[in-house]
Formats: C-alpha cells, sequence, structure tokens
C-alpha cells in the first residue's frame, strides 16, 4: 500500500525548483492512471486552533477498481467523535481505509490524499516521530 498526494508538492507552491525536491515522488499528476485499486480519503472537522476542544470529524473513503468492466467501487462514511485536530481527522481516515482493505483482502492499492503534512509523514522513512503526537495510534 503506497500513500500519494494528488495535490502539488510543496516545492513548486513555493516557487523552488522540484526537481531535487523529495515530494516529487508523491506527486501523482494523474491518479486516473494508476493501476489496481486506488482508495481516496479525506476528512472534515474545524480548522485547528490553539484553545480547541476535541471536535466530531467526518471521515471519507472512496475505494474504486477501474480493471473491472464496469468498474466497481465502494464509498464509506463515519465519524471520528474526539478529533483534536485536522491532521488526527485525516490520519483515522487512513487507518480506516487501510483496516477496509485488509478486512476485504485488497492488495495493491494507492492510497491518494491531499493532506500533504500526512503524506510526507506516512512515506517517510522515521515513524516513531509523528508531525502531532495525536495521530500516533493511528500511524
Amino acid at each position: 500500500m503506497s500513500n500519494s498526494d494528488a495535490g502539488s508538492s510543496q516545492g513548486e507552491a513555493l516557487g523552488e525548483s522540484t526537481s531535487d525536491v523529495q515530494s516529487d515522488r508523491l506527486l501523482i499528476p494523474l491518479p486516473s492512471t494508476l493501476q489496481g485499486y486506488r482508495c481516496y480519503i479525506d476528512a472534515s472537522t474545524q480548522p485547528d486552533n490553539i484553545n480547541s476542544v476535541p471536535c466530531r470529524a467526518g471521515l471519507g473513503i472512496f475505494l474504486v477498481n477501474t480493471q473491472l468492466q464496469p468498474p466497481h467501487s465502494i464509498f464509506v462514511r463515519a465519524a471520528l467523535q474526539q478529533c483534536s485536530s485536522v491532521l488526527m481527522a485525516e490520519a483515522a481516515a487512513l487507518a480506516l481505509a487501510a483496516q477496509i482493505s485488509k478486512n476485504l483482502n485488497l492488495h495493491h492499492i494507492t492510497i491518494l490524499s491531499d493532506n500533504q503534512q500526512l503524506v510526507h509523514f506516512m512515506n517517510g522513512p522515521i515513524l516513531d516521530n509523528p508531525p502531532d503526537w495525536r495521530i500516533k495510534p493511528y500511524g
């Protein structure tokens, strides 16, 4: 299973040359060309702020296999009751997608997320030090 960022790389957003930016390998300009299962994840919650109290977050997962005709897809809506940050909600969506994929015995899945911070962390070499300690249970 691999994680991919469907958005632009951070280097491009900052006007830097992207030839030496590590995020280039995470950028998939045409997700429709990916083979096997694609899993799109997203989350919705209140924006982060310093004094935020845990709130409810919505999680969305869309699995699609375009190798079959007609394409097969599954859509899952879920809620996280005690969410402390946007990153925590996105990590919970990723963890739920991984668990669903495992339970359905799906292989060769590419997970696509619009949360660049989560994608960089999950594709990084060290998973022991998350950017927000509250996502550790989901890693």
